[in-house]
């Protein structure tokens, strides 16, 4: 089988221009390993969750697809088609649905590292520049980066590459259009690998810029395609229910299997049970706490509203956690007044919430295992026609709390 090689690109095709200059929000990428575990997950996207999409993947040199090349071999079988851009300083392997781009020394994008993935249930695009030369050796070499969600403009790039090798345009697709619940499960699935290789990670600087990219790029990329309200900028108070998960004997399952198996069989599986539970029930993940899992319901609608949103999310976590055997799980209900906004330094910062709703949710979530116990705030907004699914416990005590909380457990 011979190989397909396209040539004459247009010298000034850049990606990473037209990313550079329209995509304001995301984070800039400086450590090299990060885009390269970012180009993982894109990749992943195909490889594991087998989401159909065109892939166009620029490799600056074509030498540089060689070590991948088996990697790509898989993709291209579920791929609907990859497109391989590089100068080609060798031969590369024919691989079927895989076209060569042969790229000239002098053009934009033998300068660029990019990966742009696209079809009706995901749109990625990471797009880098070298700041060196292309005879740097490798571990000299300095990229730039950002990696994007953004429909319309991975809609553009995809436009922008079909056309360089004379692929068909897919049809325009929009918010009404895309496939949006497919879209947030693939975000969700990537969360859940990134958190994996933050586990695994050695360099305290890639762990935190992985990180940063789960919060202001993942996350909210996920609450624009469901519908959901970002967190405020600025710090404010505002009555919203909060959630809490914890997995009840961590520790003691923790000592009994090594890293890997923990987060593959446990932590993984848990985070995307809640987190996707979280969003389809109308709340917002603020953050995971080693175990736990925080979440927030009621930025906009009733307070009522929220607390049968918080409930159903309840019932919906614990089933699912029961149904694949994971290990026993707390969940924990509170409402109250709480801030809302940047909570941090001027050097480190973050959105959350913080009050005293937050606290007495995790300390509901330490009361019992495989259910789900409510603070008094919530009972008085539970619908009368499911007040029977809710028994009063009476007053506990839950540590940290001066005085004795009237509590409630979620039946069934």
């Amino acid at each position: 089988m011979r190989n397909t090689m396209i040539q004459n690109v247009d010298p000034m095709l850049s990606v990473w221009r037209l990313v550079e200059r329209v995509e304001k929000r995301s984070t800039i990428l400086n450590h090299r390993r990060t885009m390269n575990l970012i180009s993982y997950e894109i990749e992943d996207v195909t490889l594991i969750d087998h989401t159909p999409t065109r892939i166009f993947s620029g490799f600056q040199v074509l030498s540089k697809f060689l070590p991948q090349q088996k990697r790509y071999r898989e993709m291209a079988k579920h791929a609907e088609s990859i497109y391989v851009f590089g100068v080609p300083d060798i031969d590369p392997p024919p691989i079927p649905n895989i076209t060569y781009v042969a790229l000239d020394r002098h053009d934009k994008l033998a300068k660029e590292w990019f990966l742009v993935s696209y079809g009706p249930g995901y749109a990625s695009a990471l797009a880098t520049e070298e700041l060196t030369d292309l005879s740097t050796p490798d571990d000299q070499r300095i990229f730039k980066g950002l990696w994007t969600f953004d429909l319309s403009l991975v809609a553009i790039l995809d436009e922008w590459l079909a056309n360089t090798v004379n692929a068909q345009i897919m049809n325009p697709l929009d918010e009404n259009t895309h496939n949006n619940p497919l879209q947030v499960r693939t975000l969700n699935n990537t969360i859940n690998r990134m958190l994996g290789r933050i586990h695994r990670e050695q360099s305290p600087l890639i762990r935190d810029e992985l990180k940063t990219l789960i919060k202001t790029g993942l996350y909210p990329s996920i609450l624009n395609y469901t519908g959901q309200p970002q967190p405020p900028q600025d710090s404010r108070e505002q009555e919203v229910v909060i959630l809490f998960t914890d997995l009840r004997n961590f520790t003691q399952i923790s000592e009994t299997m090594d890293s890997r198996q923990l987060v593959e069989r446990i932590i993984n599986p848990y985070l995307s049970i809640v987190s996707q539970t979280i969003y389809q029930y109308g709340g917002m993940v603020d953050k995971f706490l080693g175990d736990g899992v925080l979440a927030v319901f009621g930025l906009e609608g009733s307070p009522s509203d929220a607390v049968r949103q918080a409930l159903a999310a309840s019932h919906e976590i614990l089933k699912q956690c029961l149904a694949r055997d994971m290990p026993p799980i707390g969940i924990g209900i509170a409402s109250g007044v709480v801030s809302i906004g940047r909570i941090g330094s001027e050097v480190r910062h973050e959105q959350t919430v913080i009050g005293d709703a937050v606290n007495t949710a995790q300390r509901l979530s330490q009361l019992g295992h495989n259910d789900a116990w409510l603070s008094h705030t919530i009972y008085r907004y539970v619908p009368h026609d499911k007040q029977h699914l809710v028994e009063s416990r009476g007053k506990i005590e839950l540590k940290g709390k001066s005085e004795p909380h009237h509590v409630y457990r979620l039946r069934g």
